[in-house]
């Protein structure tokens, strides 16, 4: 009889940290759709740039991290209703410090790079143009 009392001693304490998680759960939900909310008007930049960069690239051509922000900024200019919401989604506290807001760093540039697959440069180092 103690050991079924001690067992379910620990079922409850057990379930009471699985409601817990299932409170934080819906609130954590909401914020990821958030964040991918924010993203949408950088991949409205994305989109159109990695498919002309595609078709651009010349065979064995690389993409580096420093030609891909200069195409960006460049594709920017072509989406003027654009730039205050993607100075937000690239927004942080370094950038701001810089004066660098449209500069394509840590999500932005993986994301970018990523689909832009075999065309980019992935070795670590200096950027060097193929």
């Amino acid at each position: 009889m103690n050991e079924l009392t001690e067992q379910n001693q620990a079922l409850l304490a057990e379930k009471v940290e699985y409601q817990n998680k299932e409170k934080t759960l819906s609130g954590r939900e909401k914020s990821l759709e958030s964040r991918e909310n924010v993203k949408l008007p950088v991949r409205r930049i994305f989109y159109p740039l990695v498919n002309r960069l595609i078709a651009e690239a010349r065979p064995g051509r690389k993409y580096t991290r420093t030609k891909i922000q200069e195409e960006f900024l460049r594709e920017l200019d072509s989406f003027p209703e654009l730039k205050s919401a993607v100075r937000d989604a690239l927004h942080t506290p370094q950038k701001a410090k810089n004066n660098t807001p449209f500069e394509l760093a840590g999500w932005a540039m993986e994301e970018i790079r990523l689909a832009l697959g075999e065309y980019a440069q992935t070795s670590p180092g200096r950027d060097r143009e193929s």
